[in-house]
């Protein structure tokens, strides 16, 4: 797949990582961001053969200030990250800023704790509609999987 790459909010230790690279191909770029230190070493460690070929740009940072240029990325991806972001506005709008002009954003979200009902599922779907509209996305959807204690719910974006 060739392209600018993709994007990663939130990777964790990195197993997506090595997914998206799988997909991007031998000449594709991951890069993404990690509020966790350990989170960032774990991936970096996982993918090292990546980055050290320059395919994979694994940084601690937030959502709110991606290190990435203007129009890197063909996607961005976040799953269950969003949760944790400060200021949701602010990253939807660097999500946007990231993005290519015919990119996409995915931004999924199951809520996790004791208790968690349909209805929390149904809230962060509003405020991740809300907030990538207010972005500038060109058109908004979601979709949504029963898993328990609530259903995921996966907003995509797409900038044209």
């Amino acid at each position: 797949m060739s392209g600018r790459g993709r994007g990663f909010i939130g990777f964790g230790p990195g197993v997506d990582v090595r997914r998206l690279l799988e997909r991007v191909g031998a000449n594709g770029f991951v890069g993404g961001v990690d509020v966790s230190a350990e989170m960032v070493r774990q991936a970096r460690a996982r993918n090292r053969v990546a980055v050290a070929a320059g395919r994979a740009r694994l940084e601690q940072g937030s959502a709110e200030q991606l290190p990435f240029e203007d129009g890197a990325f063909d996607a961005v991806y976040s799953v269950n990250s969003a949760q944790f972001w400060p200021d949701l506005a602010a990253a939807m709008k660097e999500l946007r800023r990231v993005l290519g002009p015919s990119g996409r954003a995915v931004v999924v979200v199951q809520p996790m704790w004791s208790g968690a009902t349909e209805k929390d599922t149904g809230e962060w779907e509003a405020k991740l509609r809300g907030a990538l509209v207010a972005a500038t996305f060109a058109r908004v959807e979601a979709a949504r999987k029963a898993l328990p204690p609530a259903p995921a719910v996966a907003v995509m974006a797409w900038c044209a």
